[in-house]
């Protein structure tokens, strides 16, 4: 089938036509893409206007009955199957979700910050692992501020340092 397509939409197949990199509108000068919200573009501010409305009282007072909602959905572990791997898989999760995902914190709060993308446009957490009997599994769970992170004109996630300030280096 392949041998019968013209040899304009071989070339094509694999590309992107509306891309970031053909957008008139983007600066493709940039290595980041600034903040899409235009008003907190002009301010050059971003995350700094969401922490302030977080901290107003009224809105507190709304994100209350909101957090004890969430928090009160039951949730529970299930195996996939009966198999012994399925066994041995629900085994795994449930010894990961008895330990608290990072110190001074409890899997409500992970699951309350990841809530939080909803008010943010975006929460990012960082997985640090670790072997436990041969196996990989999460050590921590961590909350990190989106002040942190950027993304590159090919949406790939970046973190700011101390070295890159303004580019970030790549995630894995």
């Amino acid at each position: 089938m392949f041998k019968t397509l013209s040899s304009a939409v071989k070339r094509a197949l694999g590309f992107e036509i509306a891309s970031r990199h053909t957008d008139p509108m983007q600066l493709s000068a940039l290595p980041f893409l600034p903040n899409p919200d235009p008003i907190l573009r002009k301010l050059g501010k971003s995350q700094e206007v969401f922490d302030a409305i977080m901290m107003d009282a009224h809105v507190i007072g709304e994100l209350r009955p909101l957090r004890a909602t969430l928090l009160n959905f039951e949730w529970r572990l299930v195996a996939g199957g009966e198999r012994p791997q399925d066994l041995q898989a629900l085994a795994l999760a449930e010894s990961i979700m008895a330990r608290p995902p990072a110190p001074g914190m409890a899997w409500s709060d992970v699951f309350w910050n990841m809530h939080e993308a909803v008010l943010r446009g975006q929460r990012i957490h960082e997985v640090v692992w670790r072997l436990d009997n041969g196996q990989q599994v999460p050590d921590q769970v961590i909350d990190r501020e989106n002040r942190r992170f950027v993304y590159d004109v090919d949406n790939q996630l970046r973190v700011l340092t101390r070295e890159s300030q303004v580019e970030g280096v790549p995630v894995d």
